[in-house]
Order: structure tokens, then C-alpha cells, then sequence
């Protein structure tokens, strides 16, 4: 009799070694998997904060600057994959990857046609790579609510259908506009000179393919 006992004793005794053993192994795992998002998201932060990828309203898309001649600019992406130009304006843009996705870069050029600098110069900047993205962390995949909480004085400017799909266009006076699918979700952002009237500036961009 205590022979059965002492087996039972026994058993028990390794039933719970073993649920310990395992809520402790579970317990590591969902820790491991925690940080490992973790070490995803700051890494991706990281990404958005470098200089390279920065959004700044007004000014910059990472390393290109509202302003600057767009000789510097070819200069220093090459020559364009696509481009359109005629009357001292021009579109180039540049194809990339981003997590598989292919994205694109595009910038609407302009010269001050018969006056003291023709320079073609940097007038606005599109990017639809999720990787560019404001201080606040703004970026393509953002939704309207989103880029509201950020800019509240943002404005409805237009809307338009790319291959059959319907866009809307949010402005602010700050220099920075958002392209939104029908769902509302951030598909493009457009950086411009906050000089230029707010709602002729998109214009170049809404022919273009995604």
C-alpha cells in the first residue's frame, strides 16, 4: 500500500516538474517573441530617423532638398528610370524596392524661364517607399486619422482615379501633401515648397502609375 502511494507521489510530483518546466520554456518564448517585435519596431524607427529616409514639410526627402538644382539631384541618383519635359519644366522618377514592393521616387523640376537664375530647381518631391518618414513618423501605409492627428489643419484639395482606382489629396501650408487610396490609406507624400499655392502643386503627379 504505501509502495502504491509512494508511486502515485511520484507521479505527481513529475506532472507538475513537467507543467512548471513548460510554463517556464512558454513563459522565455512569448519574452523571446516580445523583444524580437520589439528589436523590429526600434530598428525600424531607427530607419525612418536617419537622415537618409527623413521627411521634413517644406524642405527635404532624405538627402534631396527643395530648392536645389535638379543637376545636383541626377548627379546623385543617376539617370532617371521615366521622365517627361517641356516648357522649363520636368518629371523624372526612379524606381526601388522596398521589402519587396517596388516603389518610386519622383520629382517635379522647374526654371524661372528669362530670368537672372534659369536654373531648374526642385519644386516637389513624391516618394511611395514606406521607408521616408516625418519626425512624428508619418509615412506611406499612415491613414487619414493618422495624418490628421499630426497636421489637423490638413485640407481636402482633390481627388482623381489612377487606373480606375479613386485618389484624394490632403494639403497643408506647410509643405507636405498625402495621396490617399479609397480606403484612406497613405499611398504617396509629396514634399513642396510651401511658397507654391497649396492644391496646384499635385497636379504633375496625378498621371502617373503606381
Amino acid at each position: 500500500m504505501n509502495n502504491r502511494k509512494s508511486s502515485v507521489y511520484g507521479i505527481i510530483a513529475l506532472m507538475a516538474f513537467i507543467a512548471f518546466a513548460w510554463a517556464s520554456c512558454q513563459g522565455k518564448s512569448d519574452r523571446n517573441e516580445q523583444r524580437d517585435k520589439e528589436e523590429i519596431t526600434q530598428k525600424a524607427d531607427s530607419t525612418r530617423q536617419d537622415s537618409a529616409w527623413l521627411l521634413i514639410p517644406g524642405r527635404s526627402a532624405g538627402k534631396i532638398s527643395i530648392g536645389e538644382a535638379d543637376s545636383i539631384v541626377f548627379a546623385s541618383l543617376g539617370k532617371p528610370d521615366a521622365g517627361d519635359a517641356a516648357m522649363g519644366k520636368s518629371l523624372s522618377t526612379w524606381y526601388g524596392q522596398y521589402r519587396g514592393e517596388r516603389n518610386q521616387l519622383n520629382i517635379f523640376a522647374s526654371r524661372n524661364m528669362g530670368g537672372d537664375d534659369e536654373t531648374s530647381r526642385v519644386q516637389q518631391i513624391r516618394v511611395t517607399s514606406p521607408a521616408f518618414a516625418t519626425e512624428e513618423g508619418l509615412h506611406v501605409g499612415a491613414n487619414l486619422e493618422e495624418v490628421m492627428q499630426v497636421y489637423p489643419q490638413a485640407q481636402k484639395l482633390n481627388t482623381f482615379e489612377r487606373k480606375g482606382i479613386p485618389y484624394v489629396t490632403y494639403g497643408t501650408d506647410q509643405g507636405i501633401g498625402f495621396e490617399l487610396n479609397a480606403d484612406l490609406i497613405c499611398k504617396a507624400i509629396i514634399i513642396h515648397d510651401p511658397k507654391l499655392e497649396t492644391g496646384a502643386t499635385y497636379i504633375p503627379f496625378q498621371s502617373l502609375e503606381d
